[in-house]
């Protein structure tokens, strides 16, 4: 990201009235209705603002460096990530490497997402049957003492075990946002036609045939080869 201080055209130090005054000097010049609808450069202007308007956001860019982002961004930004690590896996497996024309993308990818959810689910119910647990033995200790380390080894449990709770929670919204983003893609996938047919039903259909004419009982008759 560009330097918002330099975006805007500014010194470090500028107060909020000379940061108003930049922003509005930049917008009429770079707005898009004056610039062919283009409005790259007036993102970045937009953003520098309101990054430098929002005192904890500055104050973070000016110790660290870098943007402080929300929460929301964090997750968004994880499921592109998500999105991106998922997209390389399929695309290095066998399975898309030995016929990539007729691989659904985007269904693996779905397909990806789900069993991802899937786990995730199974892992937070685990972690919330442990809370459950160490919280009803936690109950039947007497009132803490200062060396009742073994009552701190469950309370140090159950934290741990909270904490899972909130990671896969945030996995659980980010695993959204994916299927969310990827709904988003228009991919037009057409299922391969078959060219040799249904060699089983074929087969299954002769020896129901072979069956009627001799009267043998099915059981009886099995497919070549078994």
């Amino acid at each position: 990201m560009e330097n918002p201080y330099k975006t805007l055209d500014i010194e470090p130090g500028a107060t909020e009235k000379e940061i108003k005054k930049a922003y509005r000097d930049l917008s009429k010049k770079w707005h898009p209705d004056v610039n062919d609808g283009k409005d790259e450069i007036f993102k970045e202007i937009k953003f520098a603002y309101e990054l430098l308007m929002d005192r904890e956001k500055r104050k973070h860019y000016d110790e660290h460096g870098e943007v402080l982002e929300d929460e929301s961004d964090k997750i968004f930004h994880g499921a592109q990530e998500n999105l991106i690590h998922a997209m390389k896996s399929i695309l290095t497996s066998r399975a898309f490497l030995q016929s990539p024309e007729t691989f659904n993308l985007i269904k693996k990818i779905k397909e990806t997402i789900g069993e991802a959810k899937e786990s995730a689910q199974d892992k937070l119910t685990e972690a919330g049957e442990k809370i459950y647990v160490y919280e009803k033995i936690i109950a039947l200790f007497e009132p803490p003492k200062p060396t009742d380390f073994l009552k701190n080894v469950l309370l140090e449990e159950k934290a741990t075990a909270e904490q899972t709770v909130k990671m896969i929670k945030r996995d659980l919204e980010v695993f959204k946002v994916m299927e969310e983003i990827i709904q988003g893609y228009k991919y037009n996938f057409k299922e391969p036609k078959r060219i040799f047919g249904d060699f089983h039903g074929m087969h299954t259909r002769r020896m129901n045939r072979e069956r009627t004419v001799i009267g043998v009982p099915p059981e009886i008759i099995r497919p070549r080869g078994k």
